[in-house]
């Protein structure tokens, strides 16, 4: 049984949200988030595990209260028929983007550590092997600064839209995170960022240099034993596309991530319920923006 949680709706979470500027509620037990964006201003509910006609309408009184345009929800809600069917009854449509993952890869970390190992994919496990003979070194670090020289140089590098280091340093403030680094010969190659709960460990920002591919691969092992030393039952390894999205710019790093063994949980998409006709330029300008990324 995969796990029903995630640290976004978390008393951490909200604490991030509210240091970052954006007003928070909880209705009905759910973590509301207003979000001023130039494409529109919103109330966003972040991976919930549960919706009803009764959350619903206290969403759409408090959203007209905010002067918002739209309420999104991104559900942690299994992808079936019912449960698409259960928004769509509420008056709400697909929206154009995805807030948060809603195809996320998850490990079963309870096993055996050899048993683990033996289900990973054969590239992956030699990689493993491979990086432990060049000696590569992981050590876990609060060193902010650290990780931003290399999620920095990862972004030259991809040309992909980045969090600001504020950003990073307010998740790492009020998040049970850590980070991890791979070194090679003293110089730091890769870097992950972990956010931890009591009963899962999330994969939650990545970065590597180029040189040294097989870093990334024991990095990742390295936190998984550690997650299991923690006595977490489940490694997310957060967002992944479809194995046959080969044109899709996480295609890659999803390969990278599956390697490792696990299985896929699907969500419902995002959904949006419309508040105002001011929503449809939102909506436009997100599926043009989706469409140039290439998402």
């Amino acid at each position: 049984m995969m796990p029903n949680e995630s640290f976004l709706q978390s008393g951490g979470w909200e604490r991030f949200n509210q240091a970052m500027g954006s007003p928070t509620w909880r209705v009905h037990e759910a973590l509301v988030i207003k979000v001023d964006a130039r494409r529109g201003t919103f109330l966003l509910v972040p991976h919930i595990g549960f919706f009803s006609e009764k959350l619903r309408d206290a969403l759409i009184d408090l959203g007209k209260k905010e002067k918002c345009a739209f309420i999104r929800v991104c559900p942690l809600m299994e992808d079936t028929e019912e449960n698409r069917s259960k928004f769509k009854n509420l008056k709400f449509n697909n929206a154009p983007v995805q807030m948060h993952p809603w195809l996320s890869w998850i490990l079963d970390i309870t096993k055996p550590e050899a048993k683990l190992l033996s289900e990973m994919r054969k590239t992956t496990r030699y990689s493993i092997r491979k990086a432990e003979k060049e000696a590569v070194a992981i050590s876990p670090s609060d060193n902010l600064d650290l990780f931003w020289e290399i999620y920095d140089k990862t972004v030259q590098r991809q040309n992909f839209t980045p969090f600001s280091k504020k950003y990073l340093q307010i998740e790492h403030q009020f998040l049970d995170t850590k980070f991890y680094f791979a070194a090679v010969g003293g110089k730091t190659v890769a870097a992950a960022m972990i956010v931890f709960t009591p009963d899962c460990a999330f994969y939650h920002h990545g970065a590597s240099l180029a040189e040294h591919p097989t870093a990334s691969y024991l990095l990742q092992w390295r936190v998984i034993q550690e997650a299991k030393r923690r006595g977490c039952q489940f490694y997310n390894f957060w967002g992944v596309v479809r194995d046959d999205q080969h044109n899709h710019p996480w295609y890659g790093l999803s390969q990278f991530k599956k390697g490792f063994g696990g299985i896929v949980e699907a969500y419902v998409p995002a959904q949006d319920f419309v508040l105002s006709p001011h929503y449809w330029i939102t909506y436009v300008f997100e599926t043009i923006r989706r469409i140039k990324r290439g998402l």
